[in-house]
């Protein structure tokens, strides 16, 4: 059954991608246009106690992974019209701040993202055939290339959380490559210490 279905009466446009935070807030992108000069894009907060959803930033060219930082101070958002990953800091009152580009990735665009255990975060470059990890400052740090075009999400599982598996759209197949450094468990996760 539907949690939410839209925001002050009105649909919501493109649900894409999905993040809870340590409290169980729901986070998610909802993309429109996939233009990077029509910036109606919104990533929406929704209390699942309440079912108040509040729109925490608007005016963005086609949200869609999102992921919470290790620490939980930071708030990652694929912004594919514009090839870029945005990082917003959490407010004190659970809002977000104005973002800063933590990376550019012309040639594709940024889609699903997770991080590590070292605070790593990996990034499906859909178009570019890779998945990009990154460390903290935005340096790549390696690349996973995988077969196609179009790597589109990205999930650390297994028992020690060393396993990337990675959708990928041009082939119609999952992918799974294994890893050094174990993936973060998500904040509602049993293997979250």
């Amino acid at each position: 059954y539907p949690v939410v279905e839209g925001y002050k009466g009105n649909k919501f446009n493109r649900p894409n991608d999905l993040a809870f935070d340590s409290k169980g807030n729901l986070w998610f992108t909802d993309p429109k246009s996939y233009d990077k000069n029509n910036l109606d894009g919104v990533v929406y907060k929704v209390d699942l106690t309440s079912l108040k959803t509040i729109p925490v930033f608007e005016g963005l060219g086609f949200p869609n992974g999102i992921a919470f930082s290790p620490d939980e101070k930071f708030l990652f958002v694929c912004e594919s019209a514009q090839q870029r990953i945005l990082k917003f800091e959490i407010t004190e009152e659970g809002l977000l701040s104005e973002p800063k580009v933590f990376v550019e990735l012309p040639g594709g665009d940024p889609d699903g993202i997770a991080f590590d255990v070292e605070g790593n975060l990996y990034a499906a470059h859909f178009g570019g055939g890779k998945v990009y990890v990154f460390d903290s400052a935005g340096n790549i740090k390696k690349e996973l290339l995988v077969p196609g075009k179009k790597p589109s999400n990205v999930e650390f599982a297994g028992k020690d959380l060393k396993t990337l598996f990675v959708t990928e759209d041009e082939t119609n197949s999952v992918y799974k490559i294994e890893l050094e450094i174990a993936g973060l468990p998500l904040f509602s996760s049993p293997m979250r210490k």
